[in-house]
This record gives structure tokens, C-alpha cells and sequence, in this order.
């Protein structure tokens, strides 16, 4: 999500460089979601803790993406629909996708997301053009140092990671790549079963929200407290 975010941006921003500056007015709507040229389906409950991945995207859903598709852009610019969980979208709502994708149109795009190509009915697939994305390497001693640091500070209550702030960089640059880098720790965690799936959701929620935080210029040292006190999970 994070990631169609960033191509939002870079489609829509009004600076026109090579990556999106993140501080123009479209750069800002498209962080808070409130961009009228991007229009978001997603599953029902695809932003709780509890999603259970039970939740489809239906076909009604998609009929409204067809409606949108046939009007006027809102503003200059591209209209984006960014459609995350395709492997949750029901038969006949590919089936309705699949016909207004191949209409197409020179200033509509479709952003998708999946695991992966397999995912989604070869229909649609063969339609769109993929692009994978691939985690960060992360060397095996630093990896296991950030091991270390992410099981520490979950295990120290809010009121004693005070000397754990000083262990994170002090440059936006160097705190956005070990964002970055714990982000990816903590998803190799996940999948080595060394640590709870409730846990690392809310640890990859809170390093997102300083993430954002950073972008919007925040100041490194207090946004690394604000994820310390309040938002990095404790469990004892």
C-alpha cells in the first residue's frame, strides 16, 4: 500500500521531479487519503487490527469503480484506482474489472496489489503488467543486531526505553532507512514464527506513523519518542 502510495504521488505531484516531494498540496491529500483523482477499493475491514482476510471485494464495489471510470477527471492529472487485496475479489467482480480495464483509457490507471500474479485470475493478470516488489536485504549480524534491539524495547514497558532513543540515528535520511530496515526485520520475524502476528502488525504500524511523521518534516528526535512511548507494542 505504502509503495502505490509513493507511484500516487509521483503521478499526481506538483513539484514534477523524480521522486514526490511529499509537502505540495497533492502529495499531502494523497498521504490522508483525500485526493479526488484516487479512488481506493479495499476489503471491509482491511484496516482494522482484527481483519481476518474473511472480507471481499464485491462486486458493487467494483461497479462504483466503473461509474468513477466513466467520468471526468476531478482534477488535472491522472485518475488512479488503487485496488489492494485483488486476491480477495470476488468472480464476478473480476469479471467486471477484467471489461473496464480493457476499455482503458490514456489518463486512468489501475494500481493492484497482491501477493503475487498467481494470486488474481489469469484474465485479469494477462491485462495489467507486473511489478514485484522485493524486501531489503539486511546482512545476518545486522539482522540479528535488530533482532536484538525490536525484542528488547517490546519487552521494556514505555516508561524505561528512555535510554533506547539514543540507539536510532539523528538525520531524517538515516532514521527513514532504518525505518526501512526494521520494517523489514520485523516481517522476517513474522515469517520465522519470532514474534506474535498482533504484535508485529502494531510494530509495523507504529514505525509506518513515524515514517509519515519524518516526511512531513516532524523533528527525528521527538518522532523516535513519540514511536517509543507511545505506539512500539509492550509485551512482557
Amino acid at each position: 500500500m505504502l509503495h502505490a502510495l509513493i507511484q500516487s504521488k509521483l503521478a499526481l505531484c506538483l513539484e514534477k521531479n523524480s521522486l514526490p516531494c511529499d509537502f505540495c498540496e497533492n502529495c499531502t491529500r494523497i498521504e490522508k487519503k483525500a485526493h479526488p483523482n484516487i479512488h481506493i477499493v479495499e476489503p471491509a475491514g482491511a484496516n482494522e487490527e482484527e481483519f481476518t482476510n474473511e472480507g471481499t471485494i464485491k462486486i458493487e464495489q467494483i461497479r462504483s469503480v466503473i461509474e468513477e471510470h466513466s467520468k471526468a477527471n476531478f482534477e488535472q492529472g491522472p485518475a488512479i484506482f488503487l485496488i489492494t487485496h485483488m486476491h480477495f475479489m470476488t468472480k464476478n467482480a473480476s469479471n467486471a474489472l477484467l471489461k473496464v480495464i480493457e476499455n482503458g483509457s490514456a489518463h486512468k490507471f489501475f494500481l493492484c496489489l497482491a501477493p503475487s500474479k498467481r494470486s488474481i485470475p489469469a484474465t485479469v493478470a494477462s491485462r495489467l503488467i507486473e511489478h514485484r516488489l522485493r524486501p531489503t536485504l539486511v546482512e545476518p549480524q545486522n539482522l540479528e543486531n535488530k533482532i536484538n534491539l525490536i525484542s528488547k524495547i517490546i519487552s521494556l514497558k514505555p516508561q524505561k526505553r528512555f535510554s533506547e532513543v539514543s540507539k536510532f540515528p539523528t538525520t531524517k535520511r538515516e532514521l527513514l532507512i532504518e525505518v526501512d530496515s526494521l520494517l523489514v526485520v520485523t516481517h522476517h520475524m513474522l515469517r520465522k514464527f519470532e514474534i506474535d502476528p498482533k504484535v508485529a502488525l502494531l510494530l509495523s504500524d507504529s514505525l509506518f506513523s513515524m515514517e509519515k511523521a519524518l516526511r512531513r518534516n516532524a523533528n527525528p528526535r521527538l518522532a523516535i519518542e513519540d514511536m517509543l512511548f507511545n505506539r512500539w507494542p509492550y509485551r512482557s
